[in-house]
């Protein structure tokens, strides 16, 4: 019984740091789209009216995106152990879901330029752009 005890107080720091772990990274997460709301509504210098079309568009864009995403990401185990018909499928597959990424991408475009003028929209893609580029430095940095 005493060696249970011993192994439980051992062991409860670890799944407790795992647990601090998991939230971090939540709080990262939310830190970070909380910029890239700030980032993108500054950059388009949206209104209060224009931010109430605008956001809704670009999560529901960005929900779509993700789910794809997170299914490309699932193909990442690919080996060298592959037969030539695996590899070919995944890689099918790879391009099936990037030409569906841009389609999804077209479709923000399409409806955002209802409301939005081109120049906006071309202002978005930079600001997108400008984003990711920060977050890369700031990770560049950190290592």
């Amino acid at each position: 019984m005493t060696k249970y005890i011993i192994l439980f107080l051992f062991c409860s720091p670890t799944i407790l740091a795992a647990q601090n772990e998991r939230t971090d990274r939540k709080e990262n997460k939310a830190q970070i789209e909380a910029l890239h709301v700030e980032h993108i509504t500054t950059a388009l210098n949206l209104t209060a009216d224009e931010s109430a079309i605008f956001w809704p568009m670009y999560n529901e864009y960005k929900q779509q995106y993700k789910s794809l995403k997170n299914r490309h990401l699932s193909k990442k185990k690919i080996s060298s152990s592959l037969t030539e018909e695996e590899g070919a499928e995944i890689l099918n597959s790879i391009l099936v879901d990037e030409e569906k990424k841009l389609a999804i991408k077209k479709q923000l475009y399409e409806n955002l330029s209802k409301e939005f003028s081109s120049t906006r929209l071309l202002t978005l893609m930079k600001a997108e752009h400008t984003f990711k580029k920060k977050m890369w430095d700031k990770i560049k940095r950190r290592k």
